[in-house]
């Protein structure tokens, strides 16, 4: 009996371990909105009967479907903001936004552009990098425009959750 509990609680404590933040996994998108492969959206799930708090989605082409010829208009990575005010169920510690030095970026966390997004063919390279929800990894924005401003030495990373359009075979 001792045996079973104790392999019991050790099955627990992996599975709560699994769900986890990983902590040290941050991935920062560069963003150009000028870019024609990149949509910026404000407030794209607003509806008339009710208003829901501002937001905004960017949206980048893809070509990971560009084998399938049928359904390689529909690669689209969606980053969206501000649906959440400032809390996700189960994630402690989630910031809207946050101001970080430029200097050291590249060496504190995964840094990827809009460029290098877009031109991705496996589906699979980008959800491992990007991550594939919330609880995956912890995935911020950063606006082109601010980080390749001169006149200041930081940034404003602005939190998003990441979504994919995909097709199931």
């Amino acid at each position: 009996m001792r045996k079973f509990i104790f392999l019991l609680l050790v099955m627990i404590h992996s599975i709560y371990a699994e769900s986890q933040v990983l902590t040290n996994d941050t991935v920062v998108c560069i963003i150009d909105t000028i870019k024609s492969y990149v949509e910026f959206i404000e407030n794209p799930i607003q509806r008339d009967n009710y208003q829901i708090s501002a937001h905004w989605q960017i949206g980048i082409d893809g070509h990971y479907y560009d084998h399938v010829s049928y359904t390689k208009d529909i690669a689209y990575i969606g980053f969206m903001a501000g649906l959440w005010r400032g809390n996700l169920r189960d994630i402690s510690g989630f910031t809207k936004k946050k101001k970080v030095l430029k200097k050291g970026l590249t060496e504190r966390f995964i840094v990827v552009d809009d460029e290098w997004i877009n031109q991705q063919t496996s589906l699979r390279h980008l959800k491992n990098k990007l991550g594939i929800a919330p609880f995956d990894k912890y995935n911020y924005i950063i606006f082109s425009q601010d980080y390749d401003c001169a006149d200041s030495d930081s940034v404003t990373m602005h939190r998003v959750e990441i979504g994919y359009s995909e097709v199931q075979y």
